[in-house]
């Protein structure tokens, strides 16, 4: 069985608040183990934000926002839950652990994206252009990244192909059958 995946899926912890991602078999059972039941259940409707309490000893009471996302229609195209939680470096720290402790493996650099890669979710040239919005430096390599993770370097090359592959049908065309060219199509080449 493929492992379940767990990773801080925002910038840095150190901002009002903090995602922290669960993909992968065991998403929604990781999840439901760390969130107190409600008389609404573990987990909201999937692809809306419901609010949780997290069962944490240390830290009684505290609310967090949760997404449930079911698999395909997800980032990953697993199954994947996103904790929404109060920023700070040991806070989310904190959380992650918890998800690691219930069964999850630690998320490293790219593995949610080659996780959307393997499950077609991206392109390669898509998975490529997240890497480099991550680290971009200027203007221009933000700009050139949000062309690829778009999917425009994707769309350039399959108009390409698709002419090349015309031109290699008409190329096979014109060797196999030379007497059935008229001068119309001579005149091309």
């Amino acid at each position: 069985m493929r492992s379940t995946l767990a990773g801080v899926a925002t910038g840095t912890p150190d901002g009002g608040v903090a995602i922290v991602r669960i993909s992968g078999p065991q998403a929604r059972e990781l999840a439901e183990s760390l969130l107190g039941e409600t008389i609404l259940g573990a987990l909201p409707e999937p692809r809306v934000l419901g609010l949780r309490t997290l069962a944490d000893p240390a830290s009684p009471g505290e609310q967090i926002l949760v997404a449930w996302m079911p698999g395909p229609r997800s980032f990953t195209g697993e199954d994947v839950v996103e904790l929404h939680v109060h920023a700070g470096e040991r806070n989310v720290a904190r959380v992650l652990e918890q998800v690691l402790a219930a069964g999850a493996v630690a998320a490293g650099p790219g593995d949610f994206s080659r996780r959307a890669f393997e499950h077609g979710r991206l392109s390669l040239d898509q998975v490529e252009g997240i890497a480099a919005l991550i680290g971009a430096r200027t203007q221009a390599a933000l700009d050139q990244a949000k062309r690829l993770v778009a999917g425009e370097l994707g769309r350039e090359v399959e108009l390409l192909r698709a002419a090349l592959e015309r031109l290699r049908i008409e190329l096979e065309a014109n060797l196999d059958f030379p007497e059935d060219v008229s001068s119309a199509d001579e005149r091309r080449w």
